[in-house]
């Protein structure tokens, strides 16, 4: 009889049968095989974690949006009411972006806000500047944090571009010029804090925009990660920026990490350096190294461009002293054109700054020192 046959009760008997004199033998070939199984599954999840997404951006992947006012788009009365155009809510054009329902073009009412007028934005798909747009807004936007739609502010990781450019548009931040906005990948794969992943986005953006019009003068405005990405995107000397505005900026996740430890997890030793280890962990796109090198690097921003930086004292993510160093950064290295405006205004979250009226006022303020696209109405009030 073939021998193999009788292999699986032989295994039983070796290991199953405890007067065998092979009794302890086998325990340990169990506990072996068992810890062995734990290790591979551990490394087996460990590598998951770790893994990046590959992600190769494109217009479409982006949901890229073009923002234009009825008159930007040089729409009559008659054209704002094309029934081929759907009219529509901003919650409701975020809602058909998550649902990859993108109308090619749609007219959103935006409601006066109190040193403004009603406006009606044209919303169309991609990139649709023209020869004709001597300025050009491009929006980054900051971290969205969800895929429910109708939770925190409508800020969806897919679809969160159209709100994050409707709400300064709505608060005369940006007037009189297109806007471009687009989607970053947040998944906890791709996500990196303004690093490599999202300045390749920005990049294409405003490669395409530039494709359109090659004389636009291009203002970068972002939030938190998005202005983050912006500086870094700025040390690249690209073509055409005539101005950064930073919007609640971060300066490296370390020092966001510390700012989050001490506001919210003071009660655990050590917590700054342990959630600053569970970013790396979480998010296998961020590179604390090369974040490392963006202070290096911040000083290689072109000192032509001026810069404007709204911050809230009291930020729980982003101290006041940090903004302070990096503006004298920049100002050892003779930048001149940097205004900063900082405020008290306890209702003002972290990068939701564009509905306080000071914040109105001096970019607005700051647009007109440098002849950009402003609102006259702002300032004067």
């Amino acid at each position: 009889m073939n021998t193999f046959n009788h292999l699986p009760i032989l295994l039983i008997f070796v290991l199953f049968i405890p007067h065998q004199p092979l009794y302890a033998y086998k325990k340990g070939v169990i506990v072996a095989v068992s810890i062995g199984i734990s290790a591979a599954g551990l490394y087996g999840f460990y590598r998951w974690l770790r893994t990046e997404e590959t992600f190769n951006p494109t217009i479409d992947n982006l949901n890229t949006l073009t923002f234009k006012t009825a008159h930007q788009a040089n729409l009559s009365l008659d054209q704002q009411q094309d029934p081929l155009i759907s009219s529509m809510n901003i919650d409701q054009l975020v809602i058909k972006i998550n649902k990859n329902k993108t109308p090619q073009q749609a007219h959103i009412l935006v409601p006066p806000q109190e040193m403004g007028n009603a406006k009606t934005v044209l919303v169309q798909k991609g990139i649709t500047t023209t020869l004709q747009d001597p300025t050009v807004f491009i929006f980054s936007r900051g971290y969205a944090r969800t895929n429910t739609p109708g939770t925190n502010d409508n800020m969806l990781q897919v679809g969160g571009c159209a709100m994050a450019a409707y709400m300064p548009i709505q608060d005369n931040i940006i007037n009189n010029a297109p806007c471009i906005t687009f989607d970053y990948p947040d998944r906890r794969r791709c996500f990196n804090f303004g690093q490599n992943k999202d300045v390749q986005c920005l990049k294409l953006i405003h490669e395409h925009t530039l494709k359109q019009n090659p004389n636009a003068n291009i203002i970068l405005v972002g939030d938190c990660r998005g202005a983050k990405t912006i500086l870094n995107f700025a040390t690249q000397k690209p073509k055409n920026i005539k101005a950064l505005v930073l919007l609640s900026p971060f300066f490296s996740a370390h020092q966001l990490t510390e700012q989050v430890a001490q506001n919210y997890l003071s009660w655990l030793p050590c917590s700054s350096g342990f959630l600053h280890n569970f970013f790396k962990l979480w998010f296998p796109s961020y590179n604390p190294d090369t974040d490392k090198l963006f202070a290096a690097n911040i000083t290689s921003i072109s000192q032509d461009i001026p810069l404007f930086i709204a911050h809230r004292n009291r930020d729980t993510l982003v101290s006041t002293e940090q903004v302070v160093d990096f503006i004298a950064t920049l100002r050892k290295a003779e930048h001149k054109n940097i205004h900063l405006v900082t405020t008290d205004d306890a209702t003002a979250r972290h990068s939701r700054l564009t509905p306080v009226k000071m914040v109105q006022q001096e970019v607005n303020r700051f647009f007109f020192t440098y002849n950009l696209p402003h609102n006259p109405a702002l300032l004067t009030s």
